[in-house]
């Protein structure tokens, strides 16, 4: 498990690397970001490629929702997400059809 928690917009280094880096290992991944400081929001996590991420917590942190990383959930938690990122109706159905073999927990 990785969480990362409370951490400001210009502290991004790690988290730029979890976006720019693929994983094969991690299966927990827990980000709460500091909304005070700033909006972070890039593309897909581990470059879409983390096949065994089964628990996903974001809470202020804006990733792809077209993203792979969403297809083997069991666990998503998203909070805090910014009005102009949130997700739309049409995307969460498309996320849930994509992990609807898998997901057990939803918190939005």
């Amino acid at each position: 498990h990785l969480s990362i928690k409370v951490f400001k917009a210009s502290e991004t280094f790690m988290l730029e690397h979890l976006f720019d880096t693929p994983s094969d290992t991690i299966k927990s991944l827990e980000i709460a970001m500091d909304h005070t400081s700033g909006l972070y929001a890039s593309g897909s996590l581990f470059q879409g490629h983390a096949p065994n991420l089964r628990r996903l917590e974001l809470c202020g942190v804006v990733p792809s929702w077209t993203s792979p990383i969403f297809d083997q959930l069991n666990t998503l938690y998203l909070d805090d997400i910014p009005k102009a990122h949130r997700l739309t109706l049409s995307v969460l159905s498309e996320i849930l059809v994509r992990c609807g073999q898998t997901l057990e927990d939803l918190v939005l």
